[in-house]
């Protein structure tokens, strides 16, 4: 009795053997997918728009269960991958006024194992192109000029016929407006005042104002120079556009005829006949 309970035993135990190792065989024969990891799957990157063609940019990291060669590959036009190393390049220039978000489908694939299929796994990413200040401000509508009466008080808006864009974005598209002046117009800057209103981001309308009261008899005209310059966060970075006013003060009637040289007298003798 004893013979055939130890027997049973054994013949269990190399029963449970078999099935373990066959089930550890079974598993060795999937080919589980392979799987990006954190910190080079694209999560959350974004690329400045001045970066060089060629440069190396980003680098795809992943992993595959069962140990064997990982391959990447990556979609669009813009970017190139090294299927074996991740390493992805910039193909061609970016420009942030022209596509300011490019999306792309980053893959990763394994090695089939056993005669089966490789897996393929894919993730959709979209990639900001950040802004660089490489557009100047721009003055539309020029030239510019006007006519305002040498009455006009002080205080009074002039002129605001005068549009300013920048295509760039956030800081690199706010714009000052200031007034400039040459030796000849030393005075301009302080005759009249120059602010620019915020339309929209990158849209700008230039006011001038009158600071101090005219005087045609003493001064008929002004050349006054607008000077518009971007608030890049880096002072040297900033770009400035400049602009030309004519400005022409009208006379007005307000000054009484004057008699020279007076008072007259004149002698005339009294036969004299008359003109």
């Amino acid at each position: 009795m004893k013979n055939s309970e130890e027997g049973t035993r054994i013949l269990w135990l190399y029963l449970i053997m078999f099935l373990w190792d066959f089930d550890v065989e079974a598993q060795s024969l999937i080919n589980r997918a392979p799987y990006f990891l954190s910190g080079g799957d694209m999560a959350r990157f974004s690329l400045p728009e001045d970066t060089k063609v060629g440069a190396p940019v980003y680098r795809l990291r992943g992993l595959d269960p069962e140990g064997s060669d990982v391959h990447y590959s990556i979609s669009g036009e813009q970017l190139t991958v090294d299927r074996k190393s991740g390493i992805v390049s910039l193909l061609r220039p970016l420009d942030r006024e022209t596509i300011d978000l490019m999306e792309v489908i980053i893959s990763i694939t394994d090695e089939g194992i056993a005669g089966s299929e490789p897996n393929t796994v894919s993730l959709r990413r979209e990639i900001p192109v950040l802004d660089v200040n490489d557009n100047a401000p721009e003055f539309h509508g020029r030239p510019y000029s006007f006519t305002v009466a040498e009455t006009t008080r002080v205080g009074t808006t002039l002129f605001s016929n005068i549009t300013i864009t920048d295509e760039d974005g956030g800081v690199n598209a706010d714009i000052m407006l200031s007034c400039a002046a040459d030796k000849d117009n030393e005075d301009v800057c302080s005759t009249f005042g120059v602010v620019a209103e915020k339309i929209s981001e990158g849209e700008y309308v230039g006011i001038i104002s009158l600071l101090k009261p005219l005087d045609y008899e003493q001064r008929s005209g002004y050349s006054l120079v607008l000077k518009a310059t971007d608030v890049a966060s880096e002072p040297s970075a900033r770009l400035t556009a400049i602009a030309n006013v004519a400005i022409d003060v009208m006379d007005i009637q307000d000054q009484p005829p004057i008699f020279l040289n007076s008072p007259f007298s004149a002698t005339v003798a009294e036969a004299t006949a008359p003109v």
